[in-house]
């Protein structure tokens, strides 16, 4: 049957789609939600991943209730989200007193804000992420899958800072699924990669964060012989896209060139000039930093 009126489900109560038509339930207005609200928790959590207005809340309607107050509506009457264009589903359940977001899509998969000062750290330069726990603790990283662009500040030349574009309708269209699931490993520090799209796209946020060091110690999951699929290919064409600052500082040409070993034996077009990006390499050889440099075989092998 279905839950309680007015309470949120038990884990052990996951609801079928007859549950909610049984239960009357009122869309939320989670842009207006007053600050400090329960609501307004919510938005800013669900915000990292997508945009408000295509952000579907449900709660139970209760007829008595000032939906005009800022604590009209608590946890307890949260029953579904909906992130439609993301193809995903949390269900509200209620565990030790509080209500948690079960993933409907991924078992035992829910949405918490506890993190340590490595998983804060690992997850710096991931903005559009939501990091997800299951009942043992292991946890995994939901990363929406838009196009990451870093704009040229002019009055903070070495920025970081991301802009996602989430209205490429022919970047949306090349994915197969419109974000990536990353297992983070034991030690809370690494994230693992189980496709080369996912593999391509860290690499990619982490050569936009400048964080040369860990663009190096992913290089080699992004190895391939075989042609690209066109999500697999568009992403690595984004290292070196007009819509983002160009990077010229010498550890960035070292992954770049890292990179393309990797990828030599691809059916593919690099979107650098492989020479040119070894003649500012050798010509700032001396700059370059101790985890980034080619060893004498891959610069020959470039040459």
């Amino acid at each position: 049957g279905g839950g309680r009126k007015g309470e949120a489900r038990q884990p052990s109560e996951v609801a079928s789609a007859s549950d909610f038509d049984e239960e009357e339930l009122i869309l939320l207005d989670l842009l207006h939600a007053p600050a400090e609200s329960y609501l307004h928790s919510l938005a800013t959590v669900l915000s990292r991943v997508e945009s408000l207005s295509h952000v579907l809340a449900w709660a139970a309607y209760d007829d008595t209730a000032a939906l005009g107050q800022p604590d009209a509506i608590t946890q307890d009457e949260l029953r579904i989200v909906s992130l439609p264009r993301l193809k995903l589903t949390f269900q509200a359940l209620m565990v030790d007193n509080s209500v948690r977001l079960y993933s409907v899509d991924h078992a035992d998969l829910f949405i918490t804000n506890e993190r340590s000062e490595t998983e804060s750290a690992m997850l710096e330069a991931i903005p559009h992420s939501l990091l997800l726990s299951n009942s043992n603790s292991e946890c995994s990283v939901l990363v929406c899958a838009w196009p990451p662009c870093r704009p040229q500040i002019e009055s903070v030349p070495f920025s970081t800072s991301l802009v996602l574009d989430r209205s490429d309708v022919k970047w949306a269209g090349n994915l197969e699924h419109p974000y990536y699931m990353y297992p983070v490993h034991v030690s809370r520090v690494i994230l693992y990669t189980t496709t080369l799209a996912s593999a391509l796209y860290l690499l990619l946020l982490r050569f936009l964060g400048r964080s040369y060091k860990e663009v190096v110690r992913l290089v080699d999951t992004v190895g391939s012989d075989a042609a690209l699929s066109r999500e697999e290919d568009q992403i690595l064409q984004f290292l070196s896209c007009e819509k983002n600052s160009p990077d010229s500082h010498p550890d960035a040409s070292a992954c770049r060139l890292k990179i393309s070993l990797v990828l030599l034996d691809a059916p593919l077009q690099l979107p650098w000039d492989i020479s040119l990006e070894m003649a500012d390499y050798l010509f700032r050889l001396e700059h370059v930093s101790a985890d980034c440099l080619l060893t004498p075989e891959e610069e020959l092998t470039l040459l």
